[in-house]
């Protein structure tokens, strides 16, 4: 089996926008969306799954902080704002606008990956 690729999350998550306007498939296209983006820079960044202390989302989130590269700090930025609405679509919350926000979410994600794939590679 191939190593798996963040972007086929973004893939399902463009998916789950296609379906039926379900509320259960715009909060699937959120959740999906937000990790095709947070796995793409946890990799990146080389951030172990497990941290201590801040837990390993809030440890990517300042990695992507501390990048020196222009726009790191917007899309940080854009990856915290795609982490709260994860944590709103899978808890629950009730959304108005949900299918506006699962469109920015796939949107913004999509920004997100492709960044990360330009950017050169670590060591």
């Amino acid at each position: 089996m191939p190593p798996f690729d963040s972007a086929d999350l973004l893939k399902i998550a463009q998916q789950c926008l296609h379906m039926s306007p379900s509320e259960a498939a715009l909060r699937s296209a959120i959740n999906r969306a937000y990790y095709a983006a947070f796995r793409i820079a946890r990799d990146y960044c080389h951030v172990p799954l497990s941290v201590d202390g801040t837990g390993s989302h809030d440890a990517v989130l300042n990695a992507v902080d501390r990048l020196d590269f222009p726009d790191a700090y917007d899309r940080a930025r854009r990856l915290r704002y795609l982490k709260r609405q994860r944590v709103r679509a899978d808890y629950g919350v009730i959304f108005t606008e949900l299918e506006a926000i699962a469109v920015e979410a796939v949107d913004d994600a999509e920004l997100i990956v492709q960044w990360f794939r330009r950017l050169p590679a670590r060591t």
